[in-house]
């Protein structure tokens, strides 16, 4: 009779592990400054160190502030101050790896995909916009999205990559552009991808998500984006 209760319990434990593992989006490594999650019943809640993101959720972050994310086992996402970012639920592939995917509504971040637990996984990743889905397999890439300049237009997207390689492609476009190591494109009012050059000034972003280091970005991004608009990519 005791042995069956302890399995019976034993068992509750399993199921309870099993549905919070299910639901779990990310978990949050870091926050500075202020930072918010849901909606929940339509609203948002604080963001603590070690809170659990259910997939489905938007993470919001204020002013001067960032938070640190870690997504499955080989991700993490550094999103940075005046952003909003969605947490996707998964699909899986053919090789039961799952199909990874984050949707940045406004503002910037930072990626980093670890390669061999991506390999080891079968997993893959992208991180989508309105207008534009990057896909990688291992590499760290920054993508962030304009303030509107017109009501009527599109948002303006730009990316750059510190390591490895990123391929680009408008939504519901096939044609793929790869972007590699130290290149950045920008997509205009959601028009054409831009052709990837060098940027030698993104080494001056604050790429790192060790968590012994200062991670906070210092370089004026906004700044850097317009800057980046002035280049004649034709």
């Amino acid at each position: 009779m005791i042995k069956i209760y302890f399995l019976l319990i034993l068992s509750s434990i399993s199921l309870s592990i099993f549905a919070k593992s299910s639901a779990l989006g990310g978990s949050i490594l870091y926050i500075k400054g202020s930072a918010s999650s849901g909606p929940i019943n339509g609203q948002f809640t604080p963001i603590v160190k070690g809170k659990i993101i259910p997939y489905g959720e938007v993470i919001k972050t204020e002013m001067q502030s960032f938070v640190l994310l870690q997504l499955g086992e080989a991700i993490k996402v550094k999103i940075n101050a005046d952003s909003e970012l969605k947490i996707k639920k998964p699909e899986v592939n053919d090789q039961g790896g799952k199909k990874r995917n984050i949707f940045l509504r406004l503002g910037s971040a930072f990626v980093n995909v670890e390669p061999s637990k991506m390999k080891n996984n079968g997993d893959s990743f992208k991180l989508r916009t309105k207008t534009v889905s990057m896909g990688v397999r291992g590499t760290k890439f920054f993508a962030a999205i304009s303030k509107k300049r017109k009501k009527s237009s599109k948002d303006d997207v730009w990316m750059c990559v510190s390591e490895g390689k990123v391929v680009v492609n408008k939504l519901g476009d096939s044609k793929e552009v790869l972007v590699k190591k130290g290149e950045g494109i920008v997509v205009k009012e959601g028009k054409a991808i831009s052709k990837p050059m060098p940027l030698p000034w993104t080494s001056n972003l604050n790429w790192s998500m060790n968590l012994t280091e200062n991670m906070e970005n210092k370089l004026s991004i906004e700044q850097a984006y317009y800057d980046l608009l002035d280049i004649d990519y034709d």
